[in-house]
């Protein structure tokens, strides 16, 4: 597997038009590998999978809990796609992928 801080760098030094060597001495490069590596979204999607659970006297979520999981999920997928390339990115894509199916289960059957 490809190192993430290298892959990283790379990426960083071709959006800011600097060598390798640049971008791996620039203070915003780790600065901004630091951010992205703590950048946890495990708690929006369980959110999301809560909004998809059915109520306790419901058979099915009610449309607008599934509107507003369509819109997390959304802002989520977006959020993560940006991720550089990591075994913490292909987890997020896999539940992601798993909640699309239900949102969109719960709209072809609304």
């Amino acid at each position: 597997m490809v190192n993430a801080w290298i892959e990283f760098v790379k990426q960083y030094a071709s959006e800011h038009n600097l060598s390798y060597a640049c971008a791996l001495s620039s203070p915003g490069c780790k600065e901004s590998y630091q951010q992205q590596q703590n950048t946890n979204y495990k708690p929006q999607l369980k959110r999301i999978g809560a909004l998809l659970r059915p109520s306790p006297n419901r058979s099915r979520p009610t449309p607008a809990r599934i509107q507003q999981a369509r819109s997390l999920f959304n802002q989520t997928m977006h959020l993560v796609t940006v991720l550089p390339n990591s075994d913490k990115k292909t987890e997020y894509i896999v539940e992601l992928n798993r909640l699309r199916t239900r949102i969109q289960n719960l709209l072809a059957t609304a």
